[in-house]
């Protein structure tokens, strides 16, 4: 299968409502678009296609895919990512739902990691995600991200534990407690 060129490019304020808009579908991180655009612990990216003569598009129009951070340090989590111990995080990866299937992820995430060791001198990658298939499970199927990072060479390395809020996600509608944080797993890569 032949993939259109995929673009990436710093974020800057000119792709707010582009970011907005991820935000949104993904259901979590609106409240965070000036720390995307603006925070010096991070980087965020924007990738793109560029448009087909087809589409009814402008010529070389940019056709955002999806976005990625790295973020360079967590001092309440330096096991996360610290850029003295040489660990980052990838961090609020997102596709939108219409260019889901095409493995336009993996092709982001391949590009994110390369950033983050070439260009950043990433000896440990880091990420963390939902731990379990069912939201607010405190056990049970790991969630399809936990399985997609494994695919990609992460591994545990520490408990899961519970971090994340409930609002938002869409999958937490028929959660039994909806005050529960939802456990989130966290998985590293040693590329050095």
């Amino acid at each position: 299968m032949t993939h259109a060129p995929l673009h990436h490019r710093r974020a800057r304020e000119s792709d707010r409502e582009t970011l907005l808009a991820m935000r949104k579908e993904c259901g979590w991180g609106t409240d965070r678009l000036d720390k995307y655009l603006y925070d010096p612990t991070m980087a965020t990216y924007i990738f793109y296609r560029t448009a087909n003569e087809d589409e009814g598009r402008k010529e070389h129009e940019e056709i955002p895919i999806g976005m990625g951070c790295l973020t360079f340090d967590l001092p309440e989590d330096p096991d996360m990512a610290s850029r003295a111990r040489g660990n980052i995080a990838l961090t609020s990866v997102f596709v939108f739902g219409r260019e889901r299937g095409s493995g336009v992820g993996n092709r982001i995430f391949t590009i994110l990691e390369g950033i983050a060791v070439h260009e950043h001198a990433a000896k440990t990658l880091t990420v963390d995600t939902r731990a379990f298939q069912v939201a607010w499970a405190r056990e049970g199927e790991p969630s399809y991200l936990k399985k997609w990072y494994e695919r990609l060479g992460y591994v545990e390395f520490r408990p899961a534990e519970p971090r994340y809020s409930q609002d938002g996600h869409p999958e937490c509608r028929d959660s039994p407690d909806k005050d529960a944080l939802l456990y989130a797993c966290f998985l590293r890569k040693l590329v050095v």
